[in-house]
């Protein structure tokens, strides 16, 4: 049951806000009063079609929003669970079209796509008018009286959580499987890994010469200018001392990034 109806700057109406009790309501008026405006709000909160003509003049943004009590209708309160949305007895569809034509909807509070409001809507209300398709043609509809007629409600209803609760747990199964996949893949990712270590046949201080190897590879083109600096040194016509200085500085820092020239540079320096 609609218990309640608010409307923000739409066409002419600034505000308002309309209260329904039990039972059958009439909203009369002469051509113009904005009947169906009333009308045209209801159906944009169900999740009718809306764009920025709706805005009123001057506002950035048009709201609609519509409270239903649905107590005691099972099939709303199914197929919410079923969207994840919660209820708490009332339904509150809320919309909003902004003045570039975009749309926002709400159930709940809960951000939704517009065809779940329209999904809402349809199991709420049923709305006939000039031109307007009729909920009693569509099959779902006519589905539905006949469980009613039938008295089998409340087995729908226990089917339809049933059928809820499978999609969970299936839900739960499927990702339990991919992440099993993910398991194995990385399982035969490090078994290949580690088959080829093996076959590398590391020695036990193999890490130790590769970096040597890496960093004096790294660092060759530091390693030919100091050789070039070396043998300039050799080429000097200086003294033996100021030549054995001089060799003794550059091997010291050419020892620096190769540590294999380590020993011979301890020995130049304690000629």
């Amino acid at each position: 049951m609609l218990s309640q109806l608010s409307v923000k700057n739409l066409a002419v109406v600034e505000t308002l806000d309309l209260a329904f009790s039990p039972g059958m309501s009439t909203v009369t008026g002469e051509t113009g009063a904005g009947k169906s405006i009333l009308l045209q709000a209801l159906n944009l909160a169900l999740g009718g079609r809306g764009d920025s003509s709706l805005v009123r003049h001057g506002k950035d943004k048009a709201e609609v929003s519509a409270v239903f009590d649905v107590l005691n209708q099972q099939k709303i309160q199914a197929y919410l669970q079923e969207q994840s949305l919660e209820d708490e007895g009332e339904c509150i569809l809320r919309r909003i079209i902004n003045a570039d034509g975009r749309s926002k909807a709400f159930v709940n509070g809960a951000s939704v796509p517009l065809s779940v409001l329209k999904g809402v809507g349809e199991l709420l209300v049923d709305m006939h008018g000039q031109n307007e398709h009729q909920l009693l043609l569509r099959p779902d509809q006519q589905r539905n009286l006949l469980d009613a007629y039938a008295q089998s409600t409340e087995a729908c209803a226990l089917l339809n959580t049933i059928v809820a609760e499978y999609k969970a747990t299936s839900n739960q199964i499927d990702e339990l499987s991919t992440n099993q996949d993910l398991k194995q893949q990385q399982q035969a990712l490090l078994q290949h890994q580690l088959q080829e270590l093996e076959n590398a046949e590391l020695m036990q201080d193999e890490l130790e010469h590769i970096e040597s190897d890496f960093k004096t590879s790294a660092n060759a083109a530091s390693l030919i200018e100091k050789a070039t600096a070396i043998l300039g040194q050799l080429e000097q016509e200086s003294g033996v001392n100021e030549q054995l200085n001089g060799l003794s500085y550059e091997l010291s820092l050419a020892a620096e990034t190769d540590e294999k020239l380590v020993p011979i540079s301890a020995l130049l320096s304690s000629a």
